[in-house]
């Protein structure tokens, strides 16, 4: 008897949170798509603090390094098992760190045949 009334109590909290939830998310309060939020939030006035805020502008920094590690070592990787596929990426970096470090800019590793 007592597992029912916890379990009809949990129930019904569960029930209360999930209508508060929704009575949030209709006065605008919990957005579907928050990106929308911070779109609207550029607009205003005050675009740098916007910028500064979120850091705007800054992902090319990490799409850059991605993409000459792949133009230098190539899009796929050997390995087949998890960890060995993970060891392979972090040997790609060390050896493009390498490469930036000292200065070979014509150096091509894991070069593999077409």
């Amino acid at each position: 008897m007592q597992e029912e009334k916890s379990c009809r109590q949990a129930q019904i909290e569960h029930t209360t949170k999930m209508i508060k939830m929704e009575e949030q998310y209709n006065r605008g309060r919990i957005r579907k798509n928050p990106r929308k939020g911070y779109a609207h939030e550029s607009r205003e006035p005050g675009y740098e603090s916007w910028h500064d805020k979120y850091k705007h502008g800054r992902q090319w920094y990490a799409e850059s390094t991605f993409s000459a590690v792949k133009r230098k070592s190539g899009e796929f990787e050997r390995a087949t098992k998890a960890k060995n596929m993970s060891n392979e990426i972090k040997l790609k970096y060390i050896f493009y760190n390498t490469i930036i470090k000292y200065d070979m800019p014509h150096t091509s590793f894991f070069a593999s045949p077409i």
